[in-house]
């Protein structure tokens, strides 16, 4: 796994994990939910969060607030990340779209990957 996102600053995190989470609700065509926890894990584990009952607080709150961050600017900011950033984004938005409904989501993967020039 890259380890690039986990030292970048917490408005980057915040936009990852909103890209990461429009992958996910994109190829569900509907609310999350349990079944995408280990999706979730994964994107928050590329952003720097692990599995200590500390990170996964820390990752909690950056997802809360990540839900919640305007999409369109979310996908401005990372569109201007260094190449190596945007080499980690690629690598994680592939990686999670293995895991699930692995069709659709690599399709919108691919869509997000063009549009953010990864």
């Amino acid at each position: 796994m890259n380890t690039t996102l986990k030292n970048i600053s917490d408005d980057k995190k915040i936009a990852i994990i909103q890209v990461g989470y429009q992958l996910l609700v994109s190829a569900k065509q509907r609310q999350l939910d349990d079944s995408d926890n280990q999706s979730i894990d994964m994107i928050l584990n590329y952003c720097g969060f692990d599995n200590s009952p500390v990170g996964q607080a820390i990752g909690n709150i950056f997802w809360n607030k990540s839900v919640d961050f305007n999409p369109y600017e979310a996908f401005s900011v990372v569109s201007k990340f260094s190449p190596l950033e945007k080499s980690a984004v690629k690598e994680m938005l592939l990686c999670v779209s293995k895991l699930d409904n692995q069709y659709l989501r690599m399709d919108i993967a691919s869509q997000l990957i063009l549009r953010l020039e990864l």
